[in-house]
């Protein structure tokens, strides 16, 4: 296994996790840390394998609307979205986002972490439309419960300005692209 960053500390750290899944495989906690160390290995479907794990326990544990059950729909949105499967990525993001607005309503940092999650990958897929509403959405709930000036609200107000840049770009290139293909004609009729 490679891992890019302090590879020594994550190579222990996997370690750790793969002794205490040995001594407690029951221990979601222990899958999901496995899961989040293969994340920063960049061996995500490993890290699916150990969030699915992680998943199933806390599914049997506490029921399907659990705020840990979200954490782990959450994990596993990552995962797909760094393996390019973003509809997969979407779906589980979602699923975090629907337990999350049940159990703490619709003002909660955890709910705008998960549309903040949603918008990204929007934008990975360039559906800057879409991603802007979740960003400006995010943003919203961030100002009003963490403040102006905390990283979260400043990260996701950087996201929603290159996500309202992006998108008036991509305006622009399919209204040139639209004149280039029909030459122009839908702004004047051609000469008799």
């Amino acid at each position: 296994m490679v891992c890019p960053d302090n590879e020594t500390v994550l190579r222990d750290a996997l370690k750790l996790c793969e002794k205490a899944i040995e001594a407690a495989p029951r221990n979601s906690q222990c899958w999901n840390e496995a899961g989040l160390i293969y994340m920063k290995c960049a061996n995500y479907k490993k890290a699916i394998e150990c969030y699915e794990q992680a998943l199933s326990i806390d599914k049997a544990a506490y029921g399907d609307k659990h705020p840990t059950v979200a954490i782990r729909l959450n994990n596993l949105g990552a995962a797909w979205k760094h393996c390019g499967q973003f509809s997969k990525a979407i779906e589980f993001y979602n699923q975090a986002l629907s337990i999350d607005k049940s159990v703490y309503r619709n003002n909660h940092p955890k709910v705008a972490i998960r549309l903040y999650n949603l918008g990204a990958v929007y934008c990975t897929t360039e559906q800057f439309d879409k991603a802007a509403i979740l960003f400006k959405q995010s943003l919203d709930i961030f100002k009003n419960t963490l403040g102006i000036a905390h990283p979260s609200t400043k990260t996701t107000e950087e996201h929603l300005t290159q996500a309202l840049e992006k998108l008036k770009n991509q305006t622009t290139d399919t209204n040139s692209q639209s004149e280039v293909n029909t030459g122009g004609w839908e702004k004047a009729p051609p000469p008799l």
